[in-house]
């Protein structure tokens, strides 16, 4: 997941500590060990691994099978993709086959939804033809370290994708060329061709395909706004008249209204709108309050609803095309992907970087966790007293555990703060002490509300 221009992501490294002995006479010959076998117990090759949780992490894409809402799926920055065939009740890994599990992007065929295509962070398009159960990489023609920021399925002609993308390789050299762009497949991802005349950056972070005549297709830039193509991404034209921001991060074309489109910025513009196919836009953002967009969604059913997911100020919705908007949740956090059932237009979904998954099913009035099974966190710290075990996660939250980790609670004061440290007082065990990036508070763990 990308924030401003590039985000870097480390590694979290287990510590095995191993009793050390001094010199000594040479012992007699043993028996051949198998390799990375050990006589204490901390690592050997029979140990088997359970996943304890806590359940969540980063959900950067979601999306919603169109003919069964039933069937979804999450693609995470770190976990890979899960799958839910009950509505988001409860949901299962779906990788395998993958290559990576950072997920950055995900699409599927209208027509043939067992057809399922994930964009990586780093290994560009995988695609899947069995509902998830197994993904291969997709032919060649897409750079190899593509960060596919977007994909888009032509509606009408499935086998035709587009890909909105920039390379991982080129992410420290902080000037362009980035070496993505737009890239098209007509085989159903067999192979895939650069689609770059007319661009003037190469960084694309977002796609929008005109459900009634997919030839034209509007492009969000890193920072030179809006371009559009009216034959099928073969030449780009810039569209930027009436745009005072032009760092763009999504857009969105209204289905019944194709001149109609939304372009969420990065910066201070918030939301732009045209109803002349790109030829002039409007700013519409009151009520936003200088949120920066990440990504727009407009309700399928109704397109005078439009919901934008921000960084660090939560969920906003708009029922009048975007005149005003309100904020409906998550005020403090990161929303990464968004999604709404076809079916039901009520029940709305938000993704965040770092607490998982969450539903709604009154349009986005109030809100309930739809994370069991997706676990997908970045655990920065692990730590135990008599009472609890603590784990701190990087997307967000202080969890605590009385079962070693069977079921887990999140200590309200850190619920939207990267937890980086959590420190056991060696004087006194009932008192932790935990950091984040933003403070550092000492608890105690005996008190019944921590």
């Amino acid at each position: 997941m990308e924030l401003f221009t590039t985000i870097s992501r480390g590694l979290v490294l287990l510590s095995l500590v191993f009793a050390m002995t001094g010199p000594g006479p040479v012992p007699p010959a043993t028996p051949p060990v198998k390799p990375f076998s050990s006589f204490i117990p901390f690592m050997t090759t029979q140990m088997t691994y359970s996943k304890l949780g806590p359940t969540g992490g980063e959900v950067t894409a979601f999306i919603i099978n169109p003919l069964n809402s039933q069937e979804m799926y999450a693609g995470t920055f770190g976990g890979g993709v899960f799958k839910s065939t009950d509505g988001g009740a409860t949901w299962q890994n779906s990788s395998s086959g993958l290559i990576d599990l950072y997920i950055q992007s995900m699409a599927i065929d209208p027509k043939n939804p067992d057809t399922v295509y994930a964009g990586m962070y780093k290994y560009g398009v995988y695609k899947s033809t069995d509902g998830g159960l197994t993904w291969s990489a997709t032919g060649p023609g897409l750079n190899q370290d593509a960060i596919v920021y977007d994909l888009q399925v032509d509606p009408q002609t499935p086998d035709i994708l587009y890909a909105g993308t920039r390379r991982w390789t080129l992410v420290f050299t902080w000037q362009p060329p980035w070496g993505g762009g737009v890239y098209k497949s007509t085989d159903g991802g067999d192979s895939w061709t650069v689609q770059n005349n007319g661009l003037t950056e190469d960084w694309v972070y977002s796609l929008a395909i005109d459900p009634t005549n997919p030839a034209t297709i509007y492009a969000a830039s890193h920072s030179q706004g809006v371009f559009k193509s009216v034959d099928s991404a073969a030449t780009w034209k810039a569209m930027n008249n009436g745009l005072s921001d032009l760092a763009g991060r999504s857009i969105m074309v209204d289905s019944l209204h194709p001149q109609t489109v939304y372009f969420g910025t990065w910066h201070t513009g918030g939301v732009y709108k045209t109803s002349n196919g790109g030829i002039s836009w409007q700013q519409i953002s009151s009520g936003l309050g200088g949120a920066k967009i990440y990504k727009l969604l407009i309700d399928p059913v109704d397109p005078t609803t439009v919901y934008a997911a921000t960084y660090l100020t939560g969920l906003y919705k708009t029922t009048n095309s975007g005149s005003s908007w309100k904020l409906v949740g998550y005020g403090a956090d990161f929303i990464t992907s968004v999604g709404v059932d076809p079916k039901n237009h009520a029940r709305v979904f938000a993704g965040t970087a770092g607490a998982g998954l969450f539903s709604s099913g009154d349009g986005a009035a109030t809100w309930k966790s739809s994370s069991s099974g997706l676990t997908a966190s970045f655990v920065n710290s692990v730590t135990q007293n008599s009472d609890y075990l603590f784990v701190g996660l990087d997307g967000g939250g202080l969890y605590r555990s009385k079962d070693s980790g069977a079921t887990w609670l999140v200590t309200a004061e850190f619920a939207h703060f990267p937890v980086n440290t959590i420190v056991v007082n060696p004087g006194n065990s009932k008192v932790v002490y935990a950091a984040t990036d933003r403070k550092s508070t000492r608890l105690n763990s005996s008190h019944a509300n921590i």
